[in-house]
């Protein structure tokens, strides 16, 4: 995969109280959710499985258990993390708290305490031998003639 090129979100590791109500299927859910959302937490649902919301979710994210998705989406609606919007005849399921989540400013207290921890956790990895970090390092361009 090249990262650089790809669309990335913030998944963050800390479970609020309201998420821990979820389980830990509803927070799976969650992450599919927030990985397959557009750029202002929306998600488009196909027309053709309208009928079953269920079946239009876990088609959307790629689940192939439409009961997990029927088990643990409620939870989720009930809590009000998704919300299920019909707009002249299309469906959409919208995360409210989407764009607060993934461009929020950091402020320099954790920003520091972030970088902090990720030196100290590639530190151990790599002195472990557990990971071997990529050359970033800008390579030199071949001539082309």
């Amino acid at each position: 995969m090249d990262f650089g090129n790809e669309h990335s979100v913030r998944i963050y590791p800390k479970v609020s109280p309201t998420a821990r109500l979820w389980g830990f299927f509803g927070r799976c859910l969650m992450d599919q959710l927030v990985k397959t959302a557009d750029r202002a937490g929306v998600i488009d649902l196909p027309d053709e499985l309208v009928d079953d919301l269920h079946a239009a979710v876990a088609s959307t994210i790629h689940c192939p258990e439409v009961d997990w998705v029927r088990n643990f989406l409620p939870k989720l609606m009930e809590h009000g993390a998704v919300i299920h919007r019909e707009v002249e005849g299309k469906h959409y399921l919208v995360l409210p708290r989407y764009y607060e989540a993934q461009y929020c400013k950091i402020n320099t207290t954790a920003s520091k305490r972030a970088s902090d921890a990720k030196k100290r956790d590639v530190e151990r990895a790599t002195s472990l031998g557990l990971i071997e970090l990529p050359n970033t390092e800008p390579q030199p361009q071949q001539a082309t003639g």
